[in-house]
């Protein structure tokens, strides 16, 4: 099948009288010498192509076929658009549709079986609990919101010292406040519950400041949030809020504590009154 090109080339030449032993001239020209073939040549190149090449005339004019099995591949030296300089610059000499015979780029890349792995099993996430990927509720686009304690309703948890009651007030927010007795003392306190997602928050208290206010600690579980803050005032001022912010909670039940600690020296007694607690998430 191969022989088919230099027997195509042989044909051509006796019906050109090549053969012939007449001589074949066209306007001075000897044919027969233009068309002397000089040099056959048949071979297998270093990418496994078998090549069959006539070169007439002192290379003047050239002729070659290229074969890969007993299929014809092409009919010329390799100096076209595709290069095997170009297109083939590792030899490969093999399937060029083949994943196997291709290099990956710096942004063109080939999925590996487990990353295609991967990606087939991904929706198994949407019904996991587990959050394998550590997503925070902030970049979910959760919102919490916040926690709310009245102390006009509000019975606290424990008492550990002193005779905490509801007493009314149109003065002060909601027309009343919660607070220790005429017969305050230092070290009165009570602690209210709450429950939270795990993340950072900010506290804020409404404590009127009175001529008759203490001092006061704060703190949530074992620590202090808010030490001896002063809530003596010559004027009394029922608009007041404590804020305390950057507090870390974990998520589930947590106790608030409020104890009386100290006075200034100008008050006349420690009396802590207040109205409402407001716990806001502010961060993961």
């Amino acid at each position: 099948m191969k022989n088919r090109f230099l027997a195509g080339i042989f044909i051509g030449l006796t019906i050109l009288g090549i053969a012939a032993t007449v001589p074949l001239v066209y306007e001075n020209l000897d044919i027969k010498t233009v068309l002397r073939v000089d040099t056959i040549s048949k071979y297998l190149n270093a990418s496994g192509v078998y090549v069959e090449s006539v070169q007439m005339l002192n290379n003047t004019i050239r002729a070659s076929a290229f074969y890969k099995g007993d299929i014809e591949i092409g009919s010329g030296a390799g100096s076209g658009d595709m290069t095997a300089a170009v297109y083939d610059p590792t030899s490969k000499a093999a399937d060029a549709f083949d994943m196997d015979n291709m290099s990956e780029g710096s942004t063109n890349l080939i999925l590996t079986g487990t990353e295609r792995t991967n990606i087939s099993t991904a929706t198994s996430h949407a019904s996991s609990t587990s959050n394998p990927h550590s997503v925070t509720a902030s970049q979910a686009g959760a919102i919490t919101s916040p926690i709310y304690i009245n102390m006009l309703t509000k019975v606290p948890d424990a008492i550990g010292a002193g005779t905490w009651d509801v007493v009314i007030q149109t003065t002060h927010f909601y027309n009343g406040s919660f607070r220790n007795t005429l017969a305050a003392a230092d070290g009165d306190n009570f602690t209210v519950n709450f429950s939270c997602p795990a993340g950072t928050y900010r506290f804020d208290i409404n404590i009127i400041k009175n001529t008759n206010a203490a001092k006061l600690d704060m703190f949530v579980d074992a620590a202090k949030i808010l030490d001896a803050g002063d809530y003596y005032a010559a004027v009394a001022s029922a608009i007041e809020i404590t804020s305390i912010t950057g507090v870390a909670l974990t998520a589930g039940s947590h106790t608030l504590k409020f104890a009386i600690n100290g006075k200034n020296a100008s008050s006349s007694a420690y009396i802590i009154n207040m109205s409402a607690i407001q716990i806001t998430r502010t961060g993961d």
